[in-house]
């Protein structure tokens, strides 16, 4: 454990030590080259040895850590009054769908074909690849029934309690005020919210915070029943982030370990789209309880089970590492990164803009395909500059 926690120190002292020596280094391209370069030939998929997978549990650990606190970045932002606009949080799910699905398409199941393809053949290969794939997929759907089922379960308790005479009260004062939204009382609105669009919840959330400041006009029940409301939709929005964002840590660690260019995009990609799941977390858990250290916690919390799908990552592949079981894993992940875009991602980021949100997708996939054009340009680039560097030496 304690060779774990230090690794990714002396992963960045030993990249800093080459780039401090790199002749390269005058120029600021090719000094970002250099350490790019060294990230993407330091690991391949292909061709690798237990030791350098090993060496790079440190760096994996780190980016998996690094993503799941962005959601306590966001959570940080969501007290920012353009931070929680319907916008921004478009454009950041929509963009990280778009490097996501990318990445998983033209990246990952390509790698992982090639890692599995020396073992069982061309064709078998292929056939292993597509089904891993479909089955990474199928892992989230099933997780993403399962959290809709936890959700509709508790409507029906709440549909059944002795809250219902005053969920109707509620519905008959605020019927006016609701009707351009869903024609619903708060409740409503708030739970018509379910995991596959959790991240457009501080839309709604922020919209119901101006109704409360602006509800001393009302009675204080009404207000007492809309804060019970805004805090259950905040505590069930945390466990289900926590819960999708599960296969995330996931997905992060296997691609850091098999491709550290690859890894480091992911970890990117899910920071954008955690950071946005932060404030859906802390913006309704803020207007329910007042108190900033709650919602703040709240949202950090539900980011955390990122870090157990990077240890589940580590059992498949820390005691042995073989290209087969590794290629399937690799597959699987990509199929779950192409689910969690279509399912959860992109249908929040139309709830917020639905107009610009296709142009954002394409802009994240545009951007990652120039990122791993620049990253190949730069494996061609630094090794003849590192030779030069050895020769004068």
């Amino acid at each position: 454990f304690i060779a774990h926690f230090f690794a990714p120190v002396r992963w960045l002292l030993r990249r800093v030590a080459i780039f401090a020596t790199t002749k390269a280094s005058k120029s600021l391209p090719l000094r970002f080259a250099s350490l790019t370069t060294i990230m993407h030939i330091n690991l391949t998929l292909c061709d690798i040895s237990q030791e350098a997978v090993q060496s790079s549990y440190g760096g994996a650990f780190g980016l998996v850590f690094g993503a799941g606190f962005s959601t306590a970045l966001g959570s940080a932002l969501a007290f920012l009054p353009k931070a929680s606009s319907p916008a921004f949080l478009s454009a950041c799910l929509a963009i990280s769908a778009g490097v996501m699905v990318y990445v998983s398409f033209l990246e990952i199941f390509r790698k992982a074909r090639a890692a599995i393809e020396p073992c069982l053949g061309s064709a078998l290969a292929h056939t292993v690849t597509f089904l891993s794939f479909f089955f990474g997929m199928a892992l989230v759907i099933v997780l993403d029934k399962f959290v809709h089922f936890i959700f509709q379960l508790r409507r029906r308790r709440r549909a059944g309690g002795s809250s219902a005479a005053k969920a109707s009260e509620v519905i008959g004062r605020d019927e006016e005020a609701h009707v351009e939204e869903k024609g619903g009382n708060i409740s409503d609105n708030i739970f018509e919210i379910e995991p596959a669009s959790i991240a457009a919840l501080s839309h709604i959330a922020s919209k119901e915070g101006d109704k409360v400041d602006n509800s001393k006009k009302s009675e204080k029940t009404s207000g007492d029943d809309l804060d019970v409301d805004m805090l259950s939709a905040s505590v069930l929005s945390a466990v289900a982030i926590a819960i999708h964002n599960f296969p995330e840590g996931l997905a992060t660690f296997i691609a850091a370990v098999a491709d550290p260019t690859i890894g480091v995009t992911v970890a990117v990609a899910i920071i954008m789209h955690n950071i946005p799941e932060g404030i859906s977390v802390a913006v309704p858990m803020y207007y329910s309880t007042k108190s900033r250290w709650k919602a703040f916690l709240w949202g950090s919390f539900s980011g955390m089970t990122e870090p157990v799908g990077a240890l589940i990552g580590l059992a498949v592949v820390g005691t042995t590492y073989n290209n087969l079981a590794v290629g399937i894993v690799f597959a699987c992940v990509g199929g779950m990164m192409v689910a969690i875009s279509l399912l959860e991602l992109l249908p929040a980021a139309f709830k917020g803009d639905a107009k610009r949100t296709p142009y954002f997708f394409l802009g994240g996939a545009f951007l990652m395909g120039l990122s791993l054009i620049l990253f190949d340009l730069a494996s061609e680039i630094t090794p003849s500059a590192a030779g030069d560097n050895v020769t004068a030496r």
